[in-house]
């Protein structure tokens, strides 16, 4: 299991009949061998994916948990149980407690944290800001809604947010605010 920093798995069941772990908050990629006597499980707090033989990442990161499946198969069931199997090159999303349609993946890099990378294809500030700040010791935070909304793309060292922060005026209608704190606030141009 590949775990991103940081994560909290809350709990681990592992016995004759069940594998089941429970993920809180922060992403992990788990590479699992099919056991029909026990298969294994991951709780979130939008629903449960149960593992068919896989290679698979979860990410909870605030608003949305998404679900990317490397290779094999899982059935991800949601709270409101709707439950929808996706197969290798397969992303969900689910924001607010509300399922999204399951995507192909394409190129995207599944996990590119594991390499040392944050990756984000046209993704919205406000949810990219949450990967980001877990390799920070201080927090990034948003001045203002209309920040959150501007579409991120691009690849950056994770271990250098400095440097993507200093990129973000250039690429993005925004300006960074340093703080005494040493908190960076990023604030809307508009």
């Amino acid at each position: 299991m590949g775990v991103a920093s940081p994560v909290i798995l809350i709990q681990r069941i592992f016995d004759r009949g069940q594998r089941v772990v429970e993920l809180i908050s922060g992403e992990a990629r788990f590479d699992v061998a099919s056991d029909a006597a026990r298969p294994f499980r991951v709780k979130t707090r939008v629903g449960m994916v149960e593992v068919i033989g896989t290679a698979f990442v979860i990410s909870d990161r605030g608003e949305t948990v998404t679900v990317d499946v490397e290779r094999g198969r899982v059935r991800f069931t949601s709270a409101t149980d709707l439950s929808v199997q996706l197969a290798g090159g397969e992303h969900i999303a689910v924001r607010n407690g509300i399922s999204g349609p399951v995507e192909n993946t394409g190129a995207r890099e599944i996990a590119p944290w594991r390499d040392g990378w944050l990756a984000f294809d046209n993704e919205r500030l406000a949810d990219a800001l949450p990967a980001i700040n877990a390799f920070r010791a201080v927090p990034i935070v948003l001045a203002d809604a209309h920040a959150g909304q501007l579409r991120l793309t691009g690849r950056f060292r994770a271990n250098d947010t400095r440097t993507l922060l200093a990129a973000l005026p250039k690429i993005l209608p925004v300006d960074i605010v340093d703080h005494a704190d040493g908190t960076a606030a990023i604030r809307s141009r508009y």
